[in-house]
């Protein structure tokens, strides 16, 4: 009966150190992959490629809406004989109003002028919603490459970690070790650590 219990005691105590084990390696491939989401060229390039398509897309938006334009013009005029006219000619042309005449008292004295000019294309022919929808459809190839971008870097951390944890492995299994191998829900890759234990 003495041996039974070590034998249960020996047996729950591998099963306890085995899972805290796995979860360290899983623990360990959780912080290397987060490494590469963080530090990789490719991924962070692919980002700012992300980044420039949805910046093209607010563009194309902006240009669809409306546009408030503010004018400003002043001139002090030194000279009360002077025609100011000339002067203020493009900011009569851009109001469409008539500049005064010499004989017009505002002539003779200084001229301030201000105005908003609030602008809306009413009818482009399609074009620009053409241009935004291109836009869009660019930015969601971006996401969707990096997303792949993002999902080969993160394979290739995976292969070299279970590399690793293979060959780690074999060399336990030559000095003498004695391995448990446990197939994990997420990995699945006990068949991929079977043959390090048998061939060694």
């Amino acid at each position: 009966m003495n041996k039974f219990w070590k034998i249960l005691t020996g047996v729950l105590l591998t099963a306890v150190f085995a899972t805290s084990a796995a979860a360290a390696d899983c623990e360990n491939l959780r912080q290397l992959l987060a490494l590469a989401d963080k530090n990789n060229p490719l991924i962070f390039a692919q980002q700012q490629k992300v980044r420039m398509a949805e910046a093209a897309v607010n563009e194309q938006t902006a240009k669809m809406l409306p546009k408030l334009t503010g004018v400003y013009a002043a001139l002090w005029n030194e000279n009360p004989l002077f025609d100011m006219s000339p002067a203020l000619a493009p900011l009569y042309g851009a109001l469409k109003i008539q500049p005064p005449a010499m004989n017009n008292p505002l002539a003779e004295k200084n001229v301030f002028l201000s105005a908003a000019l609030l602008t809306q294309s009413i009818y482009s022919g399609g074009s620009r919603q053409a241009v935004r929808a291109a836009a869009k459809l660019a930015g969601d190839a971006a996401k969707a490459e990096a997303v792949r971008v993002t999902q080969a870097v993160e394979n290739s951390v995976r292969l070299t970690y279970y590399t690793y944890k293979r060959a780690e492995a074999k060399e336990k299994v030559k000095r003498g070790m004695y391995i448990l191998l446990r197939e994990g829900d997420a990995a699945k890759n006990v068949a991929a650590l079977t043959p390090a234990v048998c061939s060694a």
